[in-house]
């Protein structure tokens, strides 16, 4: 969705001129005028007519009064509704009352289904992103709560500050729709240990960041044929839980080639950022020396940051 597509939302949502004009509240204002002739044609008018006439009166210059905005419109639909309630009874209107709270509820949500719908492909700043996504929540959660049969004054005073949650929210999806890619930091530069029956291996490596599918801790070594790698099934937006995982390491030590190779389905991981995983996992690795001799033997690892050990 362009810039200038959810542009045009935002103008709709704070000035969606005339709204007033639409059918929100002209039934209200036919049963106001209506009311008041059916008083003004019964004389004579009591003092308690007299003080309703005026609310009505009061209540007519309200809904008559040009409305630029659909704030300004929110602001008249909860002035009317609490004058009748007073100088009159707003449950002679009620019907009329409970219509226009509704029909300004449905342009709320319209409003909360199209951020919803420009936010799908916001994925270029995932922070923007979870911004505009919470705030759209907690818009929707305000509106929910407004209920009409119940408390009809609370409902229509309640629109204008869910309308002003929505302004904000369509603001914070307007900055995640038009986010530039957040650029990746080049790869840390490390050592990767590993530790077998006591025995230390070093091997130079590098530590890629997390990318869609997968993390890891990757590289290759000093010594001739050394090499080792770690891969957490992870996915970028991914925290602390249980994971797949793959282990590969090598290693040339007095003059022979040790292979170790193992894989499982319960990666404990206890954190997780966007460059460092940190947990354990037990499974059963393949062990060869020379390419000859294979041995099954159970592991524990525990890997954090630059490096990672287990021992047979």
């Amino acid at each position: 969705m362009t810039k200038a597509i959810l542009i045009t939302i935002f103008a709709l949502c704070s000035t969606l001129a005339h709204a007033s004009f639409l059918p929100y509240l002209n039934d209200l204002r036919t049963a106001v005028v209506d009311r008041q002739v059916a008083i003004s044609n019964a004389p004579p008018i009591s003092v308690a007519g007299k003080k309703e006439l005026n609310a009505l009166k009061v209540a007519l210059r309200t809904i008559d009064k040009p409305s630029p905005s659909l704030k300004t419109d929110l602001s008249a639909l909860a002035s009317v509704t609490a004058g009748l309630n007073k100088g009159a009874s707003n449950e002679v209107f009620a019907f009329q009352l409970r219509t226009a709270v509704s029909n300004y509820v449905g342009v709320l949500i319209a409003t909360n289904d199209t951020l919803t719908a420009a936010l799908t492909n916001a994925n270029n700043n995932p922070k923007l992103k979870d911004k505009a996504v919470a705030l759209r929540d907690a818009a929707l959660v305000a509106l929910a709560s407004l209920n009409p049969e119940t408390n009809l004054n609370g409902a229509a005073k309640g629109l204008g500050a869910v309308l002003t949650k929505y302004l904000a929210a369509t603001k914070a999806v307007i900055a995640a729709v038009n986010a530039e890619s957040v650029p990746l930091p080049a790869p840390r530069g490390g050592k990767l240990v590993v530790e077998v029956n006591g025995q230390l291996l070093t091997f130079g490596a590098q530590f890629p960041l997390r990318n869609a599918s997968a993390t890891g801790l990757v590289g290759t070594g000093i010594a001739n044929g050394s090499s080792s790698g770690l891969i957490i099934n992870i996915p970028s937006n991914g925290g602390p839980g249980i994971y797949t995982w793959g282990l590969i390491a090598s290693d040339t030590i007095n003059g022979h080639v040790i292979g170790i190779a193992g894989g499982g389905t319960e990666a404990h991981v206890t954190a997780a950022n966007a460059s460092v995983l940190v947990g354990t996992f037990e499974g059963v690795a393949i062990v060869t020396i020379d390419g000859v001799q294979t041995f099954n033997v159970p592991i524990k690892c525990r890997f954090s940051g630059k490096k990672f050990s287990f021992g047979l």
